[in-house]
């Protein structure tokens, strides 16, 4: 009677059972026929000593009698139950206790399966047990091949009873899970072996080796790397893996590093292991749908035979990822890819094997492929998953082991199709890293943004001027524009403005940049959204359009060249807005302000499109009004949320920051800053409600609110005092984050039932969670507005309530820009608030991807019949969003870019891209490889040289329509797309 068992039992059966903590678990009691030995257990072996010792020899008396002829020898009979006695076979199979136990754990099996389906058993009972007695007579006495034949008959007996119901056999998969802890204990394990003989059915294992234990293989020494090579070169064993570290979270990652890291992933595990993926598995983290679409279109060295050919999407450290069915077809963005589905069993644990026949066989009745997968630690494992390996190499009444490649290449193919693992949220495993890593998390994603950013420059240099002297200013010289110097940042730190600049906007959407000239502008330049004297210069805010140019100048030369018409692009103005509603809201400020004023007055901020009002108590904004809305868009405030609202207030608020002063830092009619500063009351350590726990110790904090001229965002940033470096701060900065101990911004919306957004992968997801991670933050949706909320890199967020949402603002130090003073501060949190901005997620990226502004030398000018401002390259629909991975040129001089293309929204469009160069042709390739070179490598290096069977050898399947200067594809919803693109540009 197994401990778990117990209170199942009658209740005369179980006060007949000794107390478990009895000395002497065991008790005989004696019936009119028989003796009953009841056993109190905790494990197969306490079963095994306990019966052993509580057996009297002398209650079979003569054991002659038991044997049909007296005189054979039987000397086994006498053995201790507790003896491991094996007999060999001619064919080399070991017979021992083991085989016994095996044959009864599948009785059981086939038992309860034909019950549980309420089928009639077909089992010849009397001919079944009176072989299991001959197998044990025969073992008793040493013959080992009248034992197997014997076994034999029972396993075929009992496979016949299965194959009444199901003909097919179920697919065991026996996966170790690996560690770079645990490979010692991998190591110590016996390789398996494959057998000669049909006779004994093959038991082959399985391992998963992700990129953590692939770095641990390849830092040892050459003994290990070749011991865990030579491991897997057995024919007995496979593997899955490739994935990244469980450390890493895909969430956090922009598209082009996700592609980065699971390329470095699977390179490390293919290097340690010395053979090709086959099939992709990581040990913890999510499977997304872009690496489920990379994975089925990716291929070794170009070769479609060795390509990936199955996934296991399952998180194993989080139980997650698996599904209904155990084996499905997955599809993103054009291509499938099989995958095993199954939940995991924990193969340590006895009540996984209960009931696992009568799993698989309902899943052959439902038309399912049958497959369980059997996960453990190297060397663990229970009695009953060594039960089921023993008996399946007798038979396959309860399933056939797999390797796993040969699983998904010759193994049942799934007629089902699945959903590929949808973004969910799930922050809780990140906020375990603690306050550090998520600042540092934060820095990270500003310089992926930034590394992209000068890719897509250098790139369009490259387009505008394939045949460029100068790399950074490849764009400038094709327009006749020589000795350009980039301009600074900031306006008021350039002493020598030129009479004309160049305005390079290397984003897929209009934008606009302020930049100062010297002298003044003509009036019939139609770029210029703004412009005002300072001094003798000119404050301009100038559209550019998306992938391309504006050039402005003062010289009176210039007037005819900017007076020609625009180019026609077809391209929006910039920030969406119509250029008429835009002239008639300057003329109405010129007739009734005579032009417009600062942007700051007192607490109230403003611009064309939104007017913002400052709290002078708590330093947030009180509101915002903007748009066909009447009413307040948005309020924020600073504070430390309590743990649990009571309900006797429902008002109820945290520790609220205070402010202590408000001043105007920069005033003009271009540009407002607001910078504030006040403290918040720290909670204490150990209360959980924030309300009514101030330790009396105050925060410092600091905050600047910007709004500039022509824009639908307001950046606003805010930085808490430094901690003390001390040994406890330092272990508060590791310890898990909690919504409790670190302060939150909080927003309050006008609607009660929004549909969110959030902003991962660089793509819009609607979620209902309420918690989520989204580093680049949301995007907020109302009836008739839209509000986003870009939090650049702050990653945590919240609802609270019905119409509140929260951002945790994590307190710890982090590495500050070397051009940054801290004055005793840490770094800024930086956010941005837009308000119906038509491209929410570049207006996201705003701050780590601005325009390049070229100071062009005076008395300069553009070639005669270039225009003034146009685009170089033109993506259509507006939610597609393009970038350049790499630029290239082919061994007969042509030029070669390496495309991205990013659908951001859940629906399936036609992808269209127009250049400023004539198209030759234009291939779909496998977003993991890289014909045109590393992206890492230096973006102002000359392009390399490629051949063209480079970038057929990375080809896939897919259709891209090419004409003139514009190429055509289809793109699934949040599908991406690479595309190699060849340009006639020896013409």
């Amino acid at each position: 009677m197994p401990e778990a068992s117990i209170s199942k039992l009658t209740a005369s059966v179980r006060d007949s059972l000794p107390q478990s903590d009895a000395e002497h678990r065991c008790v005989t009691i004696e019936q009119e026929t028989h003796r009953e030995i009841r056993i109190r257990c905790r494990s197969r072996q306490d079963a095994l000593a306990l019966i052993d010792s509580s057996i009297e020899s002398n209650w079979f008396g003569d054991s002659s009698t038991l044997k049909k002829e007296p005189n054979t020898d039987w000397p086994n009979l006498s053995a201790s139950l507790l003896d491991d006695i094996r007999l060999v076979t001619e064919n080399g199979r070991e017979i021992g206790p083991a085989d016994f136990f095996a044959l009864g754990y599948t009785w059981w099996q086939i038992q309860v399966l034909t019950r549980r389906l309420r089928y009639t058993s077909n089992l010849d009972q009397v001919y079944f047990e009176t072989r299991v007695l001959d197998a044990a007579e025969a073992w008793t006495r040493n013959d080992a091949e009248a034992t197997a034949a014997a076994l034999h008959d029972c396993f075929d007996a009992l496979a016949e009873e299965r194959d009444h119901y199901f003909a097919s056999d179920p697919s065991l998969i026996d996966l170790t899970l690996l560690t770079p802890s645990t490979l010692d204990r991998f190591f110590d394990q016996p390789e398996p072996t494959t057998s000669t003989t049909e006779a004994i059915l093959a038991t082959p294992r399985n391992a998963l080796v992700d990129q953590a234990v692939a770095e641990a293989v390849l830092n040892a020494d050459a003994t290990v790397q070749q011991k865990f090579q030579s491991r897997f070169a057995a024919e007995a064993m496979s593997w899955a893996g490739g994935g990244p570290a469980p450390s890493i979270c895909f969430d956090e990652l922009t598209i082009d590093e996700m592609e980065r890291t699971l390329r470095e992933s699977i390179d490390q595990a293919e290097r340690a292991i010395g053979q090709p993926m086959v099939v992709h598995a990581r040990l913890g983290g999510s499977t997304t749908p872009e690496v489920v679409a990379a994975l089925a279109s990716h291929k070794h060295d170009g070769q479609s035979q060795t390509q990936c050919r199955g996934l296991l999407p399952i998180d194993f450290l989080n139980g997650t990822g698996f599904g209904d069915e155990a084996k499905v077809i997955l599809g993103e963005n054009g291509h499938e890819i099989e995958a095993l589905t199954a939940k995991p069993l924990d193969a340590n644990n006895e009540s996984s094997f209960l009931t696992l026949g009568t799993r698989l066989g309902e899943a052959i009745d439902a038309g399912e492929i049958a497959t369980a997968l059997l996960v453990h630690w190297p060397g663990e494992g229970c009695d009953s998953f060594n039960d089921l390996n023993r008996a399946a190499t007798w038979t396959l009444a309860l399933g056939r082991f797999w390797k796993i490649d040969e699983y998904f290449i010759d193994g049942e193919n799934p007629y089902h199709h699945g959903s590929s693992a949808s973004w969910k949220a799930s922050p809780a495993d990140r906020m375990q890293a603690g306050a550090k890593a998520a600042r540092q998390s934060a820095t990270g994603y500003a310089s992926l943004v930034q590394q992209q950013s000068s890719r897509d420059a250098s790139g369009l240099s490259m387009l505008a001027n394939p045949r460029r002297t100068d790399p950074t200013h490849g764009l400038a010289e094709s327009l006749g524009l020589t000795g350009c110097t980039e301009a600074p940042a900031d306006l008021t730190s350039n002493p020598q403005p030129t009479d004309n600049v160049l305005v390079i906007n290397h984003s897929g959407v209009p934008t606009r940049q302020r930049v100062l000239v010297k002298g003044k502008l003509p009036t019939n330049n139609r770029s210029v959204f703004h412009a005002h004297a300072v001094r003798n210069h000119t404050d301009a805010v100038l559209d550019i359009p998306a992938w391309g140019y504006r050039w402005t100048s003062s010289n009176p030369a210039a007037k005819p060249l900017l007076a020609e018409p625009a180019v026609q692009t077809g391209v929006p103005a910039a920030g969406g807005d119509h250029p008429r509603l835009i002239r008639w809201a300057k003329q109405l400020g010129r007739s009734m302000s005579r032009g417009p004023g600062a942007i700051v007055d007192g607490e109230r901020m403003s611009n064309e499109f939104l007017e913002l009002n400052l709290n002078p108590e708590h330093g947030g904004i009180q509101g915002v009004y903007s748009g066909k809305v009447r009413g307040n868009r948005l309020s924020t405030r600073i504070e430390f949320v309590p743990a649990k609202r009571k309900s006797a207030d429902k008002n109820a608020s945290g520790l609220v920051a205070k402010c202590d002063s408000v001043q105007t830092k920069e005033n003009s009619v271009s540009r407002g800053v607001v910078a504030m500063a006040g403290t918040i009351a720290l909670p204490t350590a150990s209360s959980g409600d924030a309300s009514d726990s101030a330790t009396g110790q105050q925060l410092q904090w600091q905050s600047e609110i910007e709004l500039v001229r022509g824009s639908r965002l307001v950046r606003y940033r805010i930085r808490f005092e430094a901690l003390p470096r001390t040994s406890n701060a330092e272990k508060n900065a590791n310890a898990p984050l909690d919504w409790i101990h670190h302060p939150v911004l909080r927003m309050a919306f006008p609607g009660a039932s929004p549909v969110v957004r959030a902003i991962v992968r660089e793509k819009l997801h609607r979620t209902s969670a309420r918690r989520f991670l989204a580093p680049l933050g949301f995007v907020h949706e109302e009836d008739e507005c839209q509000t986003l909320v870009a939090t650049h890199g702050n990653s945590f967020h919240r609802r609270s309530e019905d119409r509140f949402l929260e951002t945790l603002l994590p307190l710890a130090e982090a590495a500050p820009p070397t051009n940054e003073a801290t004055d005793g501060f840490s770094p800024w949190h930086e956010f941005a608030f837009g308000f119906d901005v038509p491209h929410p997620i570049d207006a996201s990226m705003q701050p780590w991807r601005t325009p390049t502004v070229l100071q062009v030398p005076d008395g300069q000018l553009i070639r005669n019949g270039v225009p003034a401002g146009s685009w170089l390259m033109h993506a259509s629909p507006s939610t597609m969003r393009v970038q350049i991975v790499a630029t290239g040129k082919l061994d007969d001089g042509r030029m070669v870019l390496h495309l991205r293309a990013i659908q951001t929204t859940s629906k399936s469009v036609r992808g269209v891209v127009r250049f400023c160069q004539p198209v030759a042709l234009a291939h779909p390739i496998s977003p993991l490889s890289r014909p045109l070179g590393n992206h890492n490598e230096d973006v102002s290096a000359p392009p390399k040289t490629v051949a063209m069977q480079a970038i057929d050898k990375a080809s896939i399947d897919g259709e891209v329509k090419c004409e003139d200067d514009r190429i055509e594809w289809a793109s699934s919803g949040h599908g991406v797309t690479h595309l190699c693109v060849v340009f006639d540009t020896n013409k």
